[in-house]
């Protein structure tokens, strides 16, 4: 983020496992870090905020309420279905932990694969 990798490379498109681990709590730190210190301009020029908003994330997150956080915090278009199958870890019941989230059919249609949908649809 604040190596300014996001910002010289426009067309990169990261996602982040496991819900993005600590970033997503940490977004308005950084924002404030951002507009109050030297350091973090060094190689960041425009608000990390424009950075974070390029990232995706994950749905291995095994709590309700965390994936709920993180879909209204990244927006559903940035959150992206994941299993870990078949690591013990792994979440088998993916799309059944998606489909019982407090939120929008809209949005759950695009985590459980409308976005793929857009993204991969042939052009022509």
């Amino acid at each position: 983020m604040f190596g300014g990798v996001l910002e010289r490379h426009p067309g990169l498109k990261v996602c982040l496992s496991h819900g993005g681990g600590f970033l997503p709590y940490q977004a308005g730190r950084f924002r404030h870090g951002h507009a109050v210190r030297a350091e973090p301009k060094v190689n960041l020029k425009h608000p990390p905020q424009d950075s974070i908003g390029r990232l995706f994330y994950d749905t291995i997150l095994h709590a309700k309420p965390t994936l709920e956080f993180l879909i209204a915090s990244a927006g559903a278009g940035h959150v992206l279905l994941g299993s870990d199958y078949p690591f013990d870890m792994g979440n088998l019941d993916c799309v059944a932990r998606v489909e019982a989230l407090d939120i929008a059919t809209a949005d759950r249609d695009l985590i459980l694969g409308g976005y793929a949908d857009v993204v991969l649809e042939p052009s022509g």
